[in-house]
């Protein structure tokens, strides 16, 4: 049995879809598979949502506005820089924004970071959980005057 292409009309729009012929064997009777070709533009089939369109990752956005305001109104870049390695700074600020959206363990970081718009603006951030506790420690170990 031969397969054919039907068009099917969908809310007044066609979609074109391949059909092929198979005997049941159970029922004894001629079935059919119809197989999605896409959105029928000109006689040729175009899929919508190809995988060339779909993006790469969707990032959360919307609740890092107002912590990245704060930061950038507070200068906590530079103040941070003041005290600390320029490279331990967005890790630090980084481990904030985390506490104050969403505290993960420190092996979950890593994961965390990668779902949200700070891995687009910081990219290869050092957030394992074993460079994390290295910097922490670093930190807990070290004095530093902050003068605001």
């Amino acid at each position: 049995m031969k397969s054919f292409t039907r068009v099917k009309k969908i809310n007044g729009q066609e979609y074109l879809y391949e059909i092929t012929p198979y005997y049941d064997k159970e029922k004894k009777k001629i079935r059919q598979k119809s197989k999605y070709l896409g959105k029928n533009v000109n006689g040729v089939p175009v899929k919508v949502r190809s995988v060339d369109q779909m993006p790469k990752k969707v990032l959360s956005h919307g609740e890092f506005v107002p912590l990245k305001k704060i930061a950038e109104d507070l200068e906590l870049e530079e103040v941070l820089s003041g005290v600390l390695p320029g490279k331990e700074v967005w890790p630090i600020l980084t481990l904030a924004m985390n506490f104050a959206t969403r505290p993960r363990a420190l092996t979950h970081i890593q994961s965390w970071y990668e779902g949200t718009i700070l891995s687009e603006d910081h990219p290869d951030l050092p957030l394992s959980s074993q460079s994390l506790s290295r910097l922490l420690s670093r930190i807990g170990e070290g004095t530093a005057n902050l003068e605001f």
